[in-house]
């Protein structure tokens, strides 16, 4: 959505801001809006985050997402964290996507694919340079009278093609190389729920079942529960526990961290659940934990009982801790 030109150059380095003017885009440009306050709150994002994570994790915190690896960093608490929540996790990554073709953000490929700031960067954020945003077109499905609607799948074919193009970005490589649109298709017809069942997707082989395997079923999954009646995500986790599920078995069950799941009980019980704590923490923990509350002062930050236990003690068992000594 930008000028090839300025893509081109940006991509070897050579930054620049001006449109080439010949090129199909320029020729024949979309809509624009002024984006400068949202690139502003994308640059000061990336800059707090010290310029060390990948995409991924820059639409986490600039959306307000409260993931177990948010979390675990402390990147709640910085001055960007939800600052673009308004936004769709699509729409903000094709925006960013359009900053980094404009020279404003730079992908260091071969370190995680972290996003770097360019010297553009300074011309946004303190002189107040103009930057211009391409209107995202919103396609709409159409069915003829008499016919099934295709929306759901549909949807789900482009969240896969969207996860594609971010293992592409990662990799630096073009997004066929990571699966064609056919094998894309073959996961939206067959809806895999196991890595035994992937390995029968056209175009998967070994290699790529090893690689992508997870990532994948992990979006497919959570497509097929969007698709359910909207039950709240720690119901669906006590749900599978008290059907005699342990943490582990649930977290590999849906396709997520067993930190989140051990929140996901932590939080059931808050609600009122029936759910013996105790099983998952020692006395002798919960004691160690409530030493180091009054040695450090009873800190704000979890990152302060993990770096005072040396890494030791995860954090949801200092949550579950902390929780059950604020309940005496």
């Amino acid at each position: 959505m930008s000028c090839r030109r300025i893509a081109l150059l940006n991509y070897f380095g050579e930054h620049t801001s001006e449109d080439c003017g010949n090129c199909d885009i320029c020729k024949a440009p979309p809509q624009y809006f002024d984006g400068m306050l949202l690139a502003q709150k994308v640059c000061s994002a990336v800059s707090r985050l010290k310029e060390q994570e990948a995409l991924g994790m820059v639409l986490d915190v600039l959306r307000g997402s409260q993931n177990s690896a948010v979390y675990e960093k402390g990147y709640q608490h910085i001055k960007t964290y939800a600052a673009v929540k308004d936004i769709s996790w699509q729409d903000l990554h094709q925006y960013i996507i359009q900053l980094i073709n404009r020279g404003v953000l730079e992908i260091q490929f071969h370190e995680n694919g972290r996003l770097l700031l360019t010297p553009l960067v300074r011309s946004i954020l303190f002189e107040g340079k103009r930057m211009r945003l391409a209107t995202l077109i919103q396609t709409k499905t159409e069915t003829k009278k008499g016919q099934f609607t295709k929306t759901e799948k549909e949807t789900l074919f482009e969240k896969l093609r969207k996860l594609r193009s971010n293992i592409a970005l990662e990799k630096n490589v073009p997004a066929y190389v990571i699966f064609s649109d056919a094998s894309l298709k073959d996961m939206e017809e067959k809806l895999p729920s196991s890595e035994e069942n992937f390995a029968q997707i056209s175009g998967v082989g070994q290699v790529k079942q090893e690689k992508y395997a997870l990532r994948f079923l992990k979006v497919i999954a959570a497509h097929q529960q969007s698709l359910e009646p909207k039950i709240r995500t720690f119901d669906q986790s006590f749900s599978l526990y008290k059907k005699g599920l342990t943490p582990e078995e649930i977290a590999e069950q849906r396709f997520m961290t067993t930190e989140t799941i051990y929140g996901h009980l932590l939080k059931a019980h808050q609600q009122g659940e029936v759910i013996d704590l105790h099983q998952f923490i020692t006395s002798e923990e919960i004691k160690n934990i409530e030493r180091a509350r009054k040695s450090l002062q009873d800190p704000e930050r979890l990152r302060a009982y993990f770096d005072y236990f040396e890494e030791q003690i995860p954090y949801w068992k200092i949550k579950f801790g902390l929780y059950i000594l604020d309940q005496k």
